[in-house]
Order: C-alpha cells, then sequence, then structure tokens
C-alpha cells in the first residue's frame, strides 16, 4: 500500500480533481483553493511501473533512462568530486524525466 502520500487528506482539502488516462487514475491534478495544484500519478502506486502499464521491460527502460542521464551528467561535472558509494539522481535530471512521463501519460 503506497505511504508516501496521504490521499484521503489530499481528497479532502482539495475542491476539484481532474482524473485523466485511459482507467481515469493516471494522472489526478487536485486543485487547492488557494489555486495551487498537486499532481498525483498512478494513484501514488510505483511509477516505473505505472508508466510501463505494468510492463517489466519498458520499466527497466525508465530507470536506465534514469541511470544513464545521471552518469552523463555526472561525468560532464569536471569539477564535481564524487564521493564512494551511491550517487544521487541529479535534479534537474529527475524534473526532466518526470516531465517527459507527466507529458506521456497526459497524452
Amino acid at each position: 500500500m503506497p505511504w508516501e502520500l496521504d490521499a484521503e487528506a489530499l481528497s479532502g482539502r482539495t475542491p476539484t480533481v481532474e482524473r485523466s488516462g485511459a482507467s481515469g487514475r493516471e494522472r489526478a491534478v487536485h486543485r487547492l483553493k488557494d489555486r495551487r495544484e498537486v499532481i498525483v500519478l498512478a494513484d501514488t502506486k510505483m511509477i516505473n511501473l505505472t508508466a510501463a502499464k505494468g510492463n517489466p521491460i519498458q520499466a527497466m527502460d525508465l530507470g536506465l533512462t534514469l541511470q544513464a542521464r545521471s552518469l552523463a551528467a555526472l561525468a560532464a561535472a569536471a569539477e564535481n568530486r564524487l564521493v564512494p558509494g551511491v550517487q544521487a539522481v541529479p535534479a534537474p535530471i529527475d524534473r526532466q524525466v518526470a516531465t517527459d512521463l507527466v507529458a506521456l501519460l497526459s497524452a
């Protein structure tokens, strides 16, 4: 069960929710009273499987995209001093992949 978001509490604070996607669960835009928006993808389920419609090959493609773009960004930053261990996905890469995925799911 997803725990990253209290969907029930969010729904109680959003006067309108606009759903899209084949099942109506792929993307939900919750509009708050102050006009801010919270976009929820896949009812907070694992996005890599949702983006791939449960297809493991497509889910792997999404993960590999993040890894390849992250590696390229880290390698390109000559001044970047990496410490041994796990490296975070650079924020611009994370945002771009997420933005591309939202556009794909919204089409």
